[in-house]
């Protein structure tokens, strides 16, 4: 019968769970940022009132500046590079596909005398999938205008969290003894603290691991692809950091196709230099990963990468940090539930 209350108690965490991430998470994500970044910056409010003797709203105006400032400057800096790359990218596209199509056809060459198949049957196969391809990039972009619809209405809502978020945020540094005073006052707020308490600690850790892990994925491969003299070394850099954070994809989805490109031409030192960039992902990914996450929140490897396998399932690209998280917050929903029903037990 335990076992039974057990199970059910383990399911019942796992749907609310669930349920939070799917409907309601991205609703209160303005407030949880405004909350996340504003227990960071209240301290240099703090610093600049007692240290330059600011008033306070002058202080949070200053720091709220310096905040938008910073992170518009990262993201226009980073942004720039990546659209001028794209641009130049599309517009030499022609000539790299010319450039593909003849590899290609050297290759299922080389595959026909391998096999000892007929003249021309790699390549045939392989046109006939690249044809399926082509078929099914232009059904996406018979639907192009619904796309850019929807991207639209997309921008306009994160614009607009956005300004709530920073609206929030302000609020929150110009009276945090207030906000605190206030959620404290709330009914289950000591229960709901209790279960929050591991993702403060937990959760910052593993956010702030995925991060230095990409970071220095995307540093390997952007040196990378400089030193092979590809003009896009931003844009694939990047790209490869984006893919290894997925337990799926990975990095060799970019690096193993472009090193076999730099192999066919010839430039065999291009080709080890990308095949070293991907074993260095992947030993930065395999090594800290598990030991960095896992020991933060105190799970196994083995359960940790399987909860960020079923968080993609379930989320597509978010659930590479919903996974492990969920799992964080079942495991606090169950214990506060058992301490409760000891504590009941005991009085």
């Amino acid at each position: 019968m335990r076992k039974i209350k057990k199970g059910l108690l383990l399911a019942g965490s796992a749907g609310a769970v669930y349920l939070f991430f799917r409907f309601l998470l991205f609703l209160i994500l303005p407030i949880l940022l405004a909350w996340v970044i504003g227990r960071l910056l209240h301290p240099v409010v703090r610093f600049f009132c007692r240290g330059f003797h600011l008033p306070k709203c002058c202080s949070v105006i200053l720091v709220l500046l310096l905040f938008v400032g910073g992170l518009g400057i990262a993201i226009c800096g980073i942004g720039n590079g990546l659209v001028q790359q794209l641009a130049s990218l599309l517009s030499r596209f022609p000539e790299y596909e010319r450039i593909v199509q003849a590899q290609i056809e050297n290759l299922c060459n080389a595959c026909d005398g391998i096999f000892c198949v007929g003249e021309g049957v790699s390549k045939n196969y392989m046109y006939g999938q690249l044809a399926q391809m082509e078929n099914n990039v232009h059904n996406y972009m018979g639907n192009l205008p619904v796309s850019v619809w929807n991207c639209c209405k997309y921008f306009t809502r994160l614009l607009a969290a956005a300004c709530v978020m920073l609206f929030l945020l302000g609020i929150y540094l110009w009276d945090q003894e207030g906000v605190e005073s206030q959620f404290r006052s709330l009914p289950f707020a000591k229960e709901m603290q209790e279960i929050l308490k591991p993702l403060t600690t937990v959760g910052f850790a593993y956010v702030k691991a995925q991060g230095i892990i990409m970071t220095i994925v995307a540093v390997v491969c952007f040196v990378a692809f400089f030193l092979t003299g590809s003009s896009y070394a931003l844009l694939f850099g990047i790209l490869v950091a984006v893919l290894d954070a997925f337990p799926v994809l990975g990095s060799g989805l970019v690096l193993v196709p472009a090193a076999i490109i730099e192999g066919v031409n010839g430039q065999w030192k291009d080709c080890v230099l990308l095949l070293a960039a991907l074993g260095i992902c992947q030993a930065v990914r395999q090594i800290l990963e598990p030991k960095i996450m896992g020991k933060s929140l105190g799970i196994h490897p083995f359960v940790f990468l399987s909860a960020m396998y079923v968080g993609v399932q379930l989320f597509g690209v978010w659930g590479v940090f919903l996974g492990p998280i969920g799992l964080v917050l079942v495991q606090s929903i169950v214990i506060n539930c058992k301490k409760c029903k000891d504590t009941e037990a005991a009085i």
